[in-house]
């Protein structure tokens, strides 16, 4: 829900030419959701208040472990 919003929103933008910044598109998109705004700037963040206070975080390298059970 909230990541489509966001994409909508930049999709709309870019086809309409709005011109609209991040910023903008982040405080229209939290009327949306209290998380879009996060979606709209693309980049890991610690979110405060209710989503519209956000924090570039740098997360580590990740790693993934895949486990497949043996289960028939």
């Amino acid at each position: 829900g909230s990541s489509d919003a966001a994409t909508t929103l930049l999709g709309l933008n870019h086809l309409w030419q709005l011109g609209w910044d991040e910023d903008r598109l982040a405080q229209l998109g939290l009327t949306l959701g209290a998380d879009v705004p996060v979606f709209v700037r693309g980049h890991a963040a610690f979110a405060e208040g209710v989503g519209e206070i956000l924090t570039p975080v740098d997360p580590e390298e990740p790693w993934y472990l895949v486990l497949v059970p043996q289960v028939a």
